[in-house]
């Protein structure tokens, strides 16, 4: 999967406290199709660690949403965190799923791997600042 040329800069942008971004229709089929796991795991690491960013339709959000918890299992060791990432920036605390993704965060700072409780304790750090991303919907 080849991530738009202009990744970088809206990543930028968003953490320079941009609302969330309209999704390039060139990159939509991308990033679905990459977080589908049809692609290298780079792709599926950089699709997961995107989709926060944009503005998904309710319809395409929740396709995002199924599918990062799919990620969320991947069998590399870095395509996982970067999905917990994602789906605990993207889920709403008040949806059933919500639950569970913050049982995976307690399980990743407990008992995870290197790179899982690192990620963990980055999110919760972000969020104790007030600077972690919370999707809105």
């Amino acid at each position: 999967m080849n991530i738009p040329p202009d990744a970088a800069e809206l990543k930028a942008l968003w953490q320079k406290g941009h609302p969330v971004l309209p999704i390039p229709e060139d990159a939509r089929e991308k990033l679905l199709t990459a977080l589908g796991g049809e692609c290298h795991w780079i792709g599926r690491l950089n699709a997961a660690r995107l989709s926060p960013l944009f503005g998904w339709s309710d319809n395409d959000r929740e396709i995002v949403i199924d599918l990062l918890l799919v990620l969320r299992s991947d069998e590399n060791r870095f395509v996982g965190p970067w999905a917990l990432g994602a789906l605990w920036e993207m889920v709403p605390r008040d949806d059933p799923r919500g639950e569970t993704v913050e049982a995976w965060l307690t399980d990743a700072l407990a008992s995870g791997s290197a790179g899982e409780r690192a990620r963990a304790r980055l999110l919760l750090a972000q969020e104790a600042r007030g600077t972690l991303r919370r999707t809105s919907w």
